[in-house]
């Protein structure tokens, strides 16, 4: 997998999950001084701002199905369940008790 570049000192977005782990050539970003950042696709704000629009109804979720609904104490037969039942809509929900 070859490493995409721009000019210097310039940001390049590269927003796509590679299948496999990139090589890196060291001795080349070494010889030229190269820095490169990384971040999660998502920062923390946008992760509060999507659980915010659900709350007050701004953000439809009819296209989710919820698979299954647990208590926190039941967390791991929750994971077990979301790993069997993955899928792109399919949701297990771990709620804490009222």
């Amino acid at each position: 997998m070859g490493i995409p570049a721009g000019r210097s000192n310039s940001p390049y977005s590269y927003p796509r999950v590679p299948i496999e782990q990139p090589t890196l050539p060291y001795p080349l970003l070494m010889g030229l001084s190269l820095t490169i950042f990384g971040n999660f696709m998502y920062q923390p704000d946008d992760v509060r701002m999507l659980v915010r629009m659900a709350e007050t109804g701004s953000l439809s979720c009819k296209w989710v199905d919820i698979v299954a609904k647990f208590p926190l104490e039941n967390w791991e037969e929750a994971w077990s369940t979301a790993a069997e039942k993955a899928g792109p809509r399919d949701f297990t929900i771990i709620e804490p008790q009222a």
